[in-house]
């Protein structure tokens, strides 16, 4: 129910983002304020919430952080 894939800046910028899109009940509008209201708070990129998608820049995310995050989707997603 969740696919999560690499994907470039939209604006052509050297960056890279994960794409995470959603095939469940709980759209991504409710999965991100799920993720920012937790602890830690977790902020993505939502330009694209209400067409089901959610970016996270990884610029400055570490292994440790993308594991909380991994769990904070699971444990969201497995609540609703």
């Amino acid at each position: 129910g969740i696919h999560a894939k690499p994907i470039q800046d939209g604006a052509g910028r050297p960056i890279m983002r994960i794409e995470i899109a959603f095939d469940l009940p709980l759209d991504a509008v409710s999965i991100r304020e799920h993720l920012k209201s937790g602890n830690p708070q977790i902020y993505t990129r939502d330009y694209r919430a209400n067409e089901g998608f959610l970016e996270i820049d990884i610029r400055d995310v570490t292994g440790d952080d993308l594991n909380t995050i991994e769990q904070r989707l699971r444990t969201i997603t497995k609540g609703e």
